[in-house]
């Protein structure tokens, strides 16, 4: 192995160093033409078919394909109402309070006789459970017969959930503050 001088060594350095640029050049045009076919290549794109040979072209349909139309079910009416999947049922929808109207005075200075409305009848709610979990009580509650849970500011009929205890649930509605206990 013989000794190499010192103007042979700085040659083999510069070739070394060539050598990297021009990888580094092949990679970052290799990135380029990369990302242009990408970003830039259309399929079907007419303006690559003005390049070809005319008797290469006579195979070549430039007419637009006729839309496929999907196959619907027997019965099927495009006009017709569908439910919507992400509405809240009816049973669950929070009930409009009405407002009680203030005695009007008439012209005559007399008060007239409005009536009130007629109060919302009493829904019978029984309070069946408390479930907590991750800093937050879930109250289950039995309305019409029917048991689920409800968590804070869930509407249960006219009420609307406020709080939940380890033993009672206080509800907000028509009449004003009413609270569940737990019966055991």
């Amino acid at each position: 192995m013989e000794k190499l001088t010192r103007k042979q060594r700085k040659q083999l350095e510069y070739l070394k160093l060539r050598k990297q640029r021009s990888t580094w050049i092949m990679i970052v045009c290799c990135c380029i033409m990369a990302t242009t076919v990408y970003f830039g290549w259309t399929p079907g794109l007419a303006a690559f078919s003005s390049s070809l040979p005319e008797n290469s072209q006579q195979g070549i349909s430039t007419a637009p394909q006729a839309a496929t139309q999907p196959v619907m079910p027997q019965g099927y009416s495009a006009n017709s109402v569908v439910r919507d999947p992400f509405a809240v049922p009816k049973e669950f929808q929070p009930v409009a309070v009405p407002v009680t109207p203030q005695p009007q005075t008439n012209f005559t200075g007399e008060q007239s006789t409005v009536s009130p409305p007629p109060k919302a009848p009493e829904i019978p709610l029984v309070l069946v459970g408390v479930v907590g979990g991750g800093g937050q009580n879930v109250a289950i509650i039995k309305n019409a017969g029917v048991s689920r849970s409800y968590q804070i500011k869930d509407y249960i009929g006219p009420y609307q959930l406020l709080s939940v205890g380890e033993s009672s649930a206080i509800l907000w509605g028509p009449q004003g503050r009413k609270v569940l206990t737990l019966e055991r």
